[in-house]
């Protein structure tokens, strides 16, 4: 019997497990990079063909793949593959940090090719992804660096790395880990609510009255499926929208913290030195700078 090696179900169309799984067994060369920019845009378009896995942490990233537009949220994990082109956008006044990693696609033939569109395009950022993307970016590109190692020591070491960082994303998408691309209605709903209106004092229990489940279910779907419980993403919301405040307007603290959601102008302070590292009026003098981005065209 014939399986498809994603989905774990019989397939139609003859292509077996074994030949499926050369996408995670053939010597791909993997390359990493991690990258971050802060509250400006930036965008990089590449144009050889690659599989790709990115990790999504903070903030959000349009993908534009082969023409098809794809916003993925923080946290999440992506995944592409193109023939033709890949466009990478990360929007204005929103920090966004990154990790990715790619290979060539050369090696895959049109049956991997047709395979590769059956992977959910999002999943959760599972601990084993998290792992290994830190292991293989902690691992010096120049093997000189790696005194008394053979030849192409780091090399092996990240193609195995990046291997398995493959291999885990099929696994989640096989058992259906985290999959944003068929969040649990609870979560899309819930979520939606905070979206939509993001200053409202929204209470644990009020949200899942919304999604039509009890509050400790929702929580653990939440954290299950985003990372998050339903709090800290409604507070991520308000920060975002606060320092998009101060970066775009002349509004007093005390207006952007009330049209933002928080209690005072005193309560904002306090939130965004915690989480931006310095208070209001500082951030808003910073001019944004995308000195840490380091995601252009020909470096990856």
């Amino acid at each position: 019997m014939e399986t498809d090696a994603f989905k774990g179900r019989v397939m139609p169309n003859g292509v077996c497990e074994t030949h499926t799984m050369r996408l995670i067994t053939a010597d791909h060369d993997f390359r990493f990079h991690s990258a971050s920019s802060d509250m400006r845009r930036y965008g990089a378009s590449y144009s050889d063909a690659r599989v790709e896995v990115s990790l999504i942490l903070e903030g959000e990233v349009l993908f534009i793949v082969d023409g098809v537009r794809r916003t993925v949220r923080a946290p999440a994990a992506s995944f592409q593959a193109y023939r033709n082109s890949l466009e990478v956008v990360t929007p204005r006044h929103r920090r966004t940090r990154t990790m990715w990693c790619y290979a060539s696609a050369a090696l895959l033939d049109d049956r991997e090719w047709a395979l590769t569109a059956q992977l959910p395009p999002l999943i959760g950022i599972s601990d084993a992804l998290r792992t290994l993307f830190d292991s293989a970016l902690s691992i010096p590109d120049d093997d000189a660096t790696i005194p008394g190692n053979p030849p192409n020591y780091g090399k092996h070491i990240r193609n195995a790395l990046g291997a398995a960082i493959f291999a885990e994303y099929l696994r989640c998408s096989v058992v259906g880990q985290g999959s944003q691309a068929s969040l649990p209605v609870p979560v899309q709903k819930a979520r939606a609510a905070i979206d939509e209106n993001y200053r409202k004092p929204w209470e644990a229990n009020d949200l899942a009255g919304i999604a039509g489940v009890n509050r400790n279910h929702l929580i653990h779907q939440f954290k299950k499926h985003l990372g998050i419980s339903p709090t800290r993403y409604m507070w991520n919301r308000r920060v975002e929208a606060g320092v998009h405040l101060l970066r775009t307007t002349d509004l007093s603290v005390e207006e952007i913290a009330f049209r933002s959601g928080f209690q005072s102008g005193a309560h904002f302070s306090r939130i965004i030195k915690k989480e931006k590292g310095m208070p209001p009026g500082q951030l808003r003098r910073t001019a944004p700078s995308l000195t840490a981005w380091t995601r252009d065209a020909s470096g990856g």
